[in-house]
């Protein structure tokens, strides 16, 4: 049983108000990577309109095993985030959730061990993504009994975390205690993004 256990793939959570949720599953991927696994890395609400700026995916894209999916329109402009969800803002939403059903549904043939879908919480806990979007896409994952590892990412508010504590193998919470922004420091290259 315990061997079984371990063969199956597990649902994990990074979320809260403090910094490095992303930052900790990038550090899976390239665990993951060293490995010798194979990675798909979704982003939700991180896209860009004109130039790349977060830093990450510069060297993501260099490595090898690795897909980088990336959705949502222009948020990071001059440091500081754009708020308010526009039409284009929704689309891309669904856009990522079709992305990742996909992922999902064909991982017998891409064969992922490890898939990352960052900000999905956070696009739930904005309104651009139902929580019953979300449970679907668990319940999913469930359904298929794929051996990979899955990582979602993002804030989670208003009480939504017990949505997910029975349907979870591991939660992460990132808290604030002390963040720089409150002194007005804007987000920086390279720290930041």
């Amino acid at each position: 049983l315990k061997m079984e256990i371990q063969k199956r793939g597990f649902i994990h959570i990074y979320f809260g108000k403090g910094k490095g949720k992303t930052t900790a599953a990038i550090g899976l991927i390239i665990r993951h990577l060293g490995y010798g696994g194979k990675v798909a890395f979704l982003q939700f609400d991180k896209g860009h309109d004109k130039e790349e700026h977060y830093n990450e995916r510069k060297i993501l894209r260099t490595l090898k095993n690795i897909d980088l999916f990336v959705t949502g329109k222009e948020r990071m402009i001059n440091g500081k985030f754009r708020f308010g969800n526009t039409k284009e803002d929704y689309e891309e939403a669904v856009r990522g959730l079709n992305i990742l059903k996909d992922l999902i549904k064909n991982n017998d043939k891409n064969n992922y061990g490890l898939i990352v879908v960052d900000e999905l919480l956070s696009a739930m806990t904005y309104n651009l993504i139902k929580k019953e979007d979300v449970l679907e896409i668990i319940n999913l994952f469930k359904l298929y009994k794929n051996p990979f590892e899955f990582i979602l990412t993002g804030r989670i508010e208003n009480g939504n975390l017990n949505l997910f504590t029975d349907k979870v193998d591991l939660i992460t919470e990132m808290k604030l205690v002390k963040h720089y922004y409150d002194e007005g420091i804007l987000a920086r290259e390279g720290i930041e993004y």
